[in-house]
């Protein structure tokens, strides 16, 4: 199962933000028609939100809403599979076609 890592939420933040600070920076300066302050308010407001947004971000990773467990993720495995967990395997890989069946 793929999950999401700390770096991939923070640039997805990053990248969310570049694109909202241009809004920000341009409703800004379209009220005020100054650069600077449209400039400045628009860091400002990136830092701040950037540093909720993953935040928030990785408190969604931990709340199980909305998430389907993958019917592998239910096998509970050691380091040295046993024969009985290798079979197992086998047959859930082969229920979700993910294998041919194999004797024995």
């Amino acid at each position: 199962m793929a999950t999401e890592t700390n770096s991939r939420s923070l640039a997805k933040a990053i990248s969310y933000r570049l694109l909202s600070s241009i809004i920000t920076a341009g409703i800004v300066f379209g009220v005020t028609q100054q650069g600077w302050l449209a400039i400045a308010v628009a860091i400002f407001d990136s830092i701040i939100k950037t540093l909720f947004y993953f935040l928030h971000e990785r408190a969604w990773t931990i709340i199980p809403y909305g998430r389907v467990l993958h019917p592998l993720e239910a096998i509970k495995i050691r380091k040295t599979l046993t024969d009985s967990e290798k079979q197992v395997i086998r047959t859930t890989l082969f229920e979700l076609g993910l294998a041919e069946e194999q004797s024995g």
